[in-house]
């Protein structure tokens, strides 16, 4: 599992772990109930387990913990990428300051040679 340093990346990484965890019980015991048939002829309850249900529920499960992944994913990226930024700004900032003061001539080229790369 991956280590989220943003908290709603964590949050909406828990929250699809419990939901395929729920979504599986849910399936077993949709797959119990719905498989329970009252037979016409004997008045006798026949309990069968039905997989149709359970594997739906299954799938669908995944698919929608699926969706809280993939956001929990795009948060982050975005938590690193503004963290990259603040990172190059700062880096920016106090290298323009110093060369700034330095230099005679505005149109140095050479200010931006030494920013990190991403």
């Amino acid at each position: 599992m991956k280590n989220y340093n943003n908290f709603i990346a964590k949050v909406l990484n828990w929250t699809g772990i419990a939901y395929i965890l729920l979504s599986f019980v849910g399936g077993i015991v949709l797959g119990n109930v719905f498989g329970t048939v009252l037979s016409p002829y004997s008045y006798t309850v026949k309990t069968e387990f039905n997989w149709v249900i359970a594997v739906t529920s299954w799938l669908v499960g995944f698919m929608f913990s699926l969706i809280f992944f993939g956001a929990a994913e795009i948060i982050e990226l975005l938590q690193l990428q503004n963290e990259e930024t603040i990172k190059l700004l700062t880096a920016l900032k106090t290298n323009v300051s110093t060369n700034v003061k330095t230099s005679s001539s505005h149109n140095n080229i050479d200010t931006f040679d030494d920013l990190p790369d991403l």
